[in-house]
C-alpha cells in the first residue's frame, strides 16, 4: 500500500508540473502579445545584426534569379539598411525574410501588389485577427534565427551518410549484448569493442549533423507555427490557413524524425540525458535517423519553403501595417502604365523615412532633372529620398508623400562611392564602373529610375564637364528618369534641353547659415560658397582675396597667376 501511495504521489506531483509548465508558457505568450500590442504603430529603434543581414542577402542571392533587383551599390548609397530596421516590425525570421526580399526584389504584378494590401488592411483593422497571428508567429522565432531559405538550403545541399554502415555497427552493437547471455567473456570483447568503434565512428560523422540540426528545429517551428494558426477562424486567411494545414499534414512523416534528432541533440545535463544520450551514440540511432530524414526531406522542399513563404507574407502584411501607424502621413502610390507613361514620378509633400524632422517637398520628374546648390544645401538627401520612396511604394505599396503617382521601376544610384584599395582601383574608376552599369541598365527596356551624385569628380574640371555632359546626355531615354547633382553650373546651360533644373540654396548672415531644404525651379545662382568660408571663421584676408579672385574670372573668363600668392 506504501508503494502504491508513493506511486500515486509522484504521479500527481508529475501532473501538476506538466500544469505549470503549460500555465507558465502560456504566461509568456501572454506577456510576449503585451510587448507587441504596445509597439504596434511605434517607430522601431532596435537594429538588426550584421551577420543576420548577410545570411538574408545570401537568400536574396538564391531567390533573385533572373529578376532584376535592387544592386549592392544602391543599397549602401541609399543606406537601406537603416531602412530596413525603421520599417521592420516583424516578430518572426520568416516575416524578417520576407520583408527583406520585398525591399530589394520591387514587385511587378498588380496581383501581389494587391494581395498584400488586401492582408495590410485586415491587420490595421483588425485587432484580435492581428493578434492571434502574431501569437502562432511568435513560435516560429527571430533573434539568433537564420532565414529558412538558409536553412532548407543546408539540407538540400547536405549528404544522407552511409546508412548501411551505421546499422552494420549498430547489430554489431546488439549482437554483442545477446552474446552475454551465451559467451560472456567474447560478449564483453565484442561490446568493448563496439564502444570504441561507434564511438569514434560518432564522435567523426555526427559533425554532418550540426548544420543540419538547426534546420530541423526550422522545419520543426514552421509546422508548430502553422499549427498554432490553424487553431483559430481567421477572416480573410481561410486560404493561408487551408493551405498552411495541408502542408502541416504533409510534413508529419518527417517532422517525427526531425523532433527525435533535435531532442536527442539538445539533451544537455542530468543523469537521464546523459544516459539517453549515450545510448544514442552506442547504437549510432542518431546517425541511423539523420540518414534517413536527409534523403526524406529532399521531396518536402517545395512545401516547406511554400510554408515559409506563407507564414513570412502575413508577418509583412502585420509589419507594413504597423509601420505604417507609426508614420505622420503616407499614401498607397498610384502605379501607371509604362507604354503609356515613359518613366515619370509625380510626388506631393514628400519625406525621408530616416529623418526625425524632414522637410518635405513636391517635384514632377520626367526624363531627367539636374540639381544644383551647394553642399549640405540638400541636393542628395532629397535624390536618396526620391529613390527610397520608389523602392517603399512597390515593396510596400506605401509612399511617405501625399501623392504617388509614378512607373514600376529600377532603382539605381552612384553616390556614396570610394577607392578600392583591396583591388587597387582609384575613386575615379570606381566611379567609372558604377556608371558604367547604370548606362549599360538604361539600353534595357525595362524603366530605370538612376541617381547620381556629383558625376565624374574624380577628375580635372574640363574633362569632368565634358564627360558628365555625354554621360547624362546618353541617359536621356524615354524609358529613363534621370536625376542628377553636380556643382558644374556649366552643365545647367549644356543640358538646358535635355534635363530640367531645379536647386537648394543656404541663407548667410553674418553670424550663421540657414538651410531651408526647399527645392525651388532653375539652376542656383547664388555665389555663397566664399561667404561661406568667412562664415566658418577662416582668415577675413583670406576671404576677401578669394572674392576678388573670382570677380576677375568673370569678368577676363580667364584665370590669371595670382602675383600676391607665394
Amino acid at each position: 500500500m506504501k508503494e502504491l501511495y508513493t506511486t500515486a504521489g509522484i504521479f500527481v506531483v508529475l501532473i501538476l508540473l506538466g500544469v505549470w509548465m503549460v500555465q507558465n508558457n502560456r504566461n509568456e505568450q501572454e506577456k510576449k502579445l503585451v510587448q507587441l500590442r504596445k509597439k504596434w504603430g511605434k517607430k522601431q529603434e532596435k537594429r538588426t545584426a550584421r551577420e543576420k543581414k548577410e545570411k538574408l542577402e545570401a537568400c536574396l542571392r538564391r531567390k533573385a534569379g533572373e529578376s532584376f533587383c535592387v544592386d549592392a551599390i544602391t543599397w549602401n548609397d541609399l543606406d537601406l539598411d537603416a531602412v530596413f530596421d525603421t520599417v521592420d516590425h516583424t516578430v518572426s525570421v520568416c516575416g524578417e525574410e520576407y520583408l527583406y526580399t520585398a525591399l530589394r526584389m520591387p514587385v511587378t504584378t498588380t496581383e501581389i501588389r494587391e494581395e498584400r494590401e488586401r492582408l495590410m488592411k485586415i491587420f490595421a483593422e483588425n485587432q484580435k485577427a492581428r493578434e492571434a497571428v502574431q501569437k502562432a508567429l511568435l513560435l516560429m522565432g527571430k533573434e539568433k534565427m537564420n532565414p529558412p531559405t538558409e536553412e532548407i538550403a543546408v539540407l538540400m545541399e547536405a549528404e544522407p551518410g552511409e546508412k548501411g554502415k551505421y546499422l552494420l555497427m549498430a547489430g554489431i552493437a546488439v549482437l554483442g549484448i545477446g552474446l552475454l547471455f551465451v559467451l560472456p567473456p567474447l560478449g564483453v570483447a565484442v561490446l568493448f569493442a563496439s564502444m570504441v568503434g561507434n564511438g569514434l565512428m560518432h564522435g567523426r560523422e555526427s559533425k554532418k549533423l550540426e548544420s543540419a540540426l538547426k534546420a530541423f528545429g526550422c522545419i520543426l517551428r514552421l509546422q508548430r507555427t502553422a499549427r498554432e494558426l490553424g487553431k483559430e477562424k481567421i477572416s480573410g486567411l481561410e486560404r493561408y490557413q487551408k493551405r498552411l494545414e495541408e502542408q502541416e499534414k504533409q510534413l508529419r512523416p518527417i517532422t517525427r524524425k526531425c523532433r527525435t534528432l533535435v531532442n536527442t541533440k539538445e539533451s544537455q545535463g542530468g543523469a537521464a540525458n546523459m544516459i539517453f544520450a549515450y545510448f544514442h551514440t552506442f547504437f549510432l540511432l542518431d546517425l541511423i535517423e539523420y540518414s534517413s530524414v536527409v534523403s526524406g526531406v529532399k521531396s518536402y522542399e517545395k512545401a516547406i519553403l511554400q510554408m515559409a513563404e506563407d507564414l513570412g507574407l502575413l508577418d509583412f502584411a502585420l509589419s507594413a501595417a504597423s509601420y505604417r501607424e507609426s508614420l505622420s502621413y503616407y499614401c498607397r502610390p498610384e502605379f501607371l502604365d509604362e507604354k503609356k507613361a515613359g518613366c515619370r514620378i509625380d510626388v506631393e509633400e514628400l519625406y525621408h523615412p530616416l529623418l526625425t524632422h524632414p522637410v518635405a517637398n513636391s517635384l514632377y520628374a520626367e526624363g531627367g532633372i539636374l540639381l544644383t546648390g551647394s553642399n549640405a544645401s540638400g541636393k542628395s538627401t532629397f535624390m536618396k529620398n526620391m529613390a527610397v520612396n520608389a523602392i517603399l511604394a512597390q515593396a510596400l505599396n506605401t509612399s511617405l508623400s501625399k501623392r504617388y503617382r509614378g512607373v514600376v521601376c529600377r532603382i539605381m544610384t552612384s553616390m556614396a562611392l570610394r577607392d578600392n584599395l583591396a583591388q587597387g582601383e582609384s575613386y575615379f574608376v570606381v566611379e567609372v564602373k558604377s556608371l558604367k552599369r547604370i548606362l549599360e541598365a538604361s539600353r534595357e527596356k525595362t524603366p530605370l529610375l538612376c541617381v547620381i551624385d556629383e558625376v565624374l569628380r574624380g577628375t580635372n574640371t574640363t574633362e569632368r564637364i565634358a564627360a558628365s555632359e555625354s554621360v547624362l546626355a546618353a541617359l536621356r531615354r524615354a524609358n529613363v528618369l534621370c536625376l542628377a547633382a553636380t556643382h558644374d553650373t556649366e552643365l545647367t546651360y549644356l543640358l538646358e534641353d535635355l534635363y530640367t533644373n531645379y536647386h537648394f540654396e543656404e541663407q548667410i548672415t553674418a553670424q550663421s547659415i540657414f538651410f531651408p531644404y526647399r527645392l525651388e525651379q532653375g539652376p542656383a545662382r547664388g555665389k555663397n560658397a566664399i561667404a561661406l568660408l568667412g562664415n566658418m571663421g577662416i582668415d577675413e584676408k583670406i576671404v576677401k582675396q578669394a572674392e576678388r579672385r573670382a570677380a576677375e574670372f568673370e569678368t577676363t573668363g580667364s584665370w590669371e597667376k595670382n602675383k600676391f600668392l607665394r
